[in-house]
């Protein structure tokens, strides 16, 4: 007799099989809260992904801190500031990560401020390094804080006072201060100390070049060459500060560039100088490395092409300039369409100038500056037509003073007073006399010039009021402000208010005769009249002043007409020529 079949085990509710349905059949409650906690993990999960959530995050600050750590000794900066990144709210505050911080940032050296505060911190913390002083004090510096940065330095401790880094910061700090003959003695410390250091061999070498004597001369400009030869840091700026030189032979020059195409951070700039030096050093070859140069930067960019066009506008190779430059590019540079403009000026294009400045034309250059040169453009092109110039000037003063474009009303008031329009030279100069500007007296002076030329002695009387106001204390703005109110006849009552003379000059005794001579009183202006001594100290106009009122009021009509003979009146202003007249 066959034994029973051993009975099957029981299905346990944690079996997997027991998530699946059977045919038919349902779900357990056990298995539904399985699939619902399975779903909100998934959904978890894609939030995360979604959100770009960093898992890293969930280690710990001190596993981000060793690995930033191990960044800065390998010298892999990016990773340690992304490790740095990591550490975030109260750990942030802890020695330890200021410290990391402080570090970090020595290596950079691109946030002296930030380096400066950490580095208190620490101080503050009891937790400093023997050379953290040093830092802030060169932190400091950096930041533009040169007070805070000497007292700093001066906490240095004596044995880090002559290193190579102590001694440069010192040297720094004693020019901002203004000690530069201490800060030159440091220096020549320094050079004895490192004279094998290249930083600091490139540092005496540039200091040479500028020496006395030429042989000094020479001598720093090999030791330069051979620093840039030796590659580095040191070798780029020796190669920079070369290139800026103009003492190089033909040879030194070639060889300059040579030794600038080893260098993958040499700049156009610097590239194009040396050649500049060559072209100069050899004239011949001039075309030739003009078209070279073109040719290697022609397809570059606008900004490249830009710099380039700026090397040769700089070579006078305007023609140059407009070939390799196309029209749309000019019109959206505001650096190189000026140089663009100044180059067709220099040759005498004014009609090409004139089509590139044509008013509709969306410009790279203010309206004021565009009508400037318009308005230079048809002066040189019809000398005749002052109607056409006088247009151009007027529109570029307008707009000049609408955008307050200091350089734009310089420009139009020169050309304006050298072409004889003095009346729109003066519109120029009184917009730049601006109420409060730095340069407020020095243009009211110059609209005091002008006014003079036109003879407005309403506008007179108003700028010498300006002026005197700026300046109470100005005696000469004083006796010119109370002289042409007499003149005309105005403001007689706050004119002298005493009715006598505030000094014993020529000038001080006229105002007080022609105080009294508008007040009627012809006896006091005669008494004032009287005073006067010598009359070479006055003006042409006050002379002629002196002599109608000697005429009319103390009667010495021919003293007064020998005077008045002598005076030409193409200088003198209305209200003078009507008192000259008085004497004749």
């Amino acid at each position: 007799m066959q034994s029973p079949p051993p009975p099957k085990p029981e299905i346990s509710e944690f079996d997997v099989e027991s998530l699946i349905p059977k045919k038919g059949g349902s779900l357990s409650q056990f298995a539904i809260l399985v699939w619902v906690l399975i779903g909100l993990v998934l959904l978890g999960m894609n939030w995360l992904v979604v959100n770009k959530f960093d898992l890293g995050r969930l280690r710990g600050p001190d596993y981000f801190m060793t690995r930033a750590w191990q960044a800065m000794e390998g010298g892999n900066l990016p990773e340690a500031l992304n490790a740095i990144q990591k550490v975030q709210g109260a750990d942030r505050s802890r020695p330890e990560f200021l410290r990391l911080l402080a570090e970090y940032l020595k290596k950079t050296t691109i946030e002296p401020a930030l380096l400066a505060d950490v580095l208190e911190k620490l101080e503050s913390a009891g937790k400093t390094q023997p050379d953290d002083v040093l830092w802030l004090s060169r932190a400091n510096f950096a930041n533009g804080n040169i007070q805070r940065a000497r007292v700093a330095w001066n906490r240095i401790p004596s044995s880090q006072r002559s290193s190579l880094m102590a001694m440069k910061l010192n040297i720094d700090l004693l020019r901002k201060e203004g000690n530069f003959s201490e800060a030159g003695e440091v220096e020549r410390q320094l050079f004895r100390l490192f004279p094998d250091e290249p930083e600091i061999a490139l540092r005496k070498a540039v200091r040479d070049l500028d020496g006395t004597f030429p042989e000094i001369q020479r001598a720093a400009l090999e030791r330069l060459l051979k620093l840039a030869s030796n590659g580095g840091q040191t070798g780029l700026e020796a190669v920079r500060v070369l290139c800026r030189r103009t003492e190089l032979t033909l040879i030194e020059a070639e060889q300059l560039l040579k030794l600038a195409e080893a260098y993958p951070d040499i700049t156009p700039d610097d590239r194009l100088m040396i050649v500049s030096t060559l072209m100069r050093l050899d004239p011949e070859q001039r075309s030739k490395r003009i078209e070279a140069e073109i040719e290697r930067y022609r397809e570059g960019g606008a900004a490249l092409l830009t710099r380039v066009a700026a090397w040769l506008a700089r070579e006078k190779e305007h023609t140059k300039v407009r070939e390799l430059v196309p029209e749309e590019l000019l019109l959206k540079s505001p650096d190189l369409f000026p140089l663009v403009v100044q180059g067709l000026s220099e040759q005498h294009k004014w009609q090409e100038m004139l089509d590139l400045l044509k008013k509709g034309k969306k410009l790279p250059v203010s309206n004021a500056r565009a009508a400037g040169w318009r308005a230079l453009a048809a002066r040189n092109l019809n000398p005749t037509d002052n109607k056409g110039t006088r247009t151009h000037l007027e529109e570029a003063i307008l707009q000049g003073a609408a955008e307050k474009n200091t350089l734009a009303l310089l420009g139009a008031a020169t050309l304006a007073e050298s072409w004889n329009m003095t009346d729109l030279a003066l519109q120029a100069c009184q917009a730049l006399a601006e109420p409060g500007s730095p340069r407020e007296v020095q243009m009211l002076e110059k609209c005091w010039e002008l006014a003079v030329i036109q003879k407005d002695t309403s506008l007179l009387t108003s700028l010498a009021g300006r002026l005197l106001r700026l300046r109470p204390d100005d005696v000469h703005y004083a006796n010119r402000r109370d002289y042409l109110r007499l003149l005309r006849g105005v403001e007689l009552e706050t004119t002298l208010p005493d009715g006598g003379a505030t000094a014993s000059s020529a000038s001080a005794h006229l105002l007080e005769a022609l105080k009294a001579y508008r007040m009627h009183d012809l006896a006091k202006a005669a008494a004032a009249l009287r005073k006067v001594q010598d009359i070479q100290d006055l003006t042409t106009g006050e002379k002629a002043v002196y002599a109608g009122l000697l005429a009319v009021a103390a009667g010495e009509v021919s003293q007064a007409y020998q005077i008045a003979e002598k005076i030409r009146t193409e200088g003198l202003l209305q209200e003078e020529k009507a008192f000259l007249e008085l004497a004749r």
